[in-house]
């Protein structure tokens, strides 16, 4: 039930209707790259490193990357 109602919050905070899975993949980026970095004087995490991470190919971590890059700033 919380997931559904999550769901239903991130669907209409943002500006423009990106789908849930692009919303899903990046905020899955996201977290695997604060805590791959939390570890003192680690180094910024690689493609390859979020990939292994997240479980998700290093085309999809790729691919948010670039979206992230071309979307403004929160």
């Amino acid at each position: 039930m919380a997931h559904r109602i999550a769901s239903r919050f991130r669907d209409r905070l943002w500006a423009l209707r990106v789908p849930r899975r692009v919303q899903e993949l990046r905020n899955r980026v996201r977290m695997a790259r604060r805590e791959v970095t939390q570890v003192p004087g680690a180094p910024e995490p690689t493609r390859a490193d979020i990939a292994a991470h997240t479980g998700l190919s290093e085309n999809e971590v790729r691919a948010d990357a670039v979206r992230a890059t071309a979307s403004p700033s929160r």
